[in-house]
């Protein structure tokens, strides 16, 4: 009796070593699920970090604080000026866009502008964001940023300079901004001059220009 208790056992164990020898050259899926780190954060400065963690509640504060004149202009502008208007897919298409200037904030609380030219361009697999008219020309490269917004880090220039500035090289001429479309074919471009006198924030507001494609022929409706 103890002898088949015995061989039983050894039975047991030898089933039980296969079993983990089968377990272990066995194959196995592993799944990830670590989230890459965006590329704008190895880029970005510690102050663009600082003011890009806080920039969109920056945007927020500087519209509940308009004057009481400014506030129906701003109702006016629709999404443009509602932070909680980011839709899917930011994303801007190479070209050029009409872009007007909204500033908030400072002395006046709030300025609309005169729309200038400006480009999103792709070069190198990237795209890059380039104002090319009128007396402040923010660019810089457009980085990924969750499915609502694009990162914009960049320089700042005065109309008629020649020279160009990269992010980073000079503190006093580094942008950072982000890009949200707040509705079909409109997006805004936010960018932090808190640093300036009164805290002011620019927002970009960017409308592609419609394209003259050679040879396309547009749709006649029937009547």
């Amino acid at each position: 009796m103890v002898r088949g208790w015995l061989l039983a056992g050894m039975a047991g164990v030898a089933l039980a070593g296969c079993a983990t020898r089968d377990s272990a050259m066995r194959p196995h899926a592993t799944v990830d699920t670590s989230t890459p780190t965006p590329e704008w954060m190895r880029i970005a400065t510690p102050a663009g970090m600082r003011s890009l963690e806080t920039l969109d509640a920056h945007f927020a504060r500087a519209v509940r604080a308009l004057p009481r004149a400014a506030v129906s202009k701003a109702r006016a502008e629709g999404p443009l000026l509602d932070p909680d208007a980011a839709q899917l897919a930011p994303q801007v298409s190479p070209g050029p866009y009409h872009c007007r200037l909204i500033r908030l904030g400072g002395a006046r609380g709030f300025q609309s502008f005169a729309p200038d030219i400006c480009y999103i361009l792709a070069d190198t697999g990237s795209l890059s964001f380039a104002k090319a008219s009128g007396e402040n020309r923010p660019d810089g490269r457009l980085y990924a940023d969750g499915d609502k917004r694009m990162v914009l880090l960049g320089t700042a220039r005065r109309e008629g300079e020649k020279t160009q500035h990269r992010y980073g090289d000079d503190p006093s001429r580094d942008i950072v901004g982000l890009i949200e479309r707040v509705s079909s074919f409109r997006w805004r471009v936010i960018l932090d001059r808190s640093a300036a006198p009164g805290g002011v924030l620019d927002v970009y507001e960017m409308v592609p220009v419609p394209p003259e494609v050679k040879g396309a022929k547009p749709m006649v409706p029937n009547d």
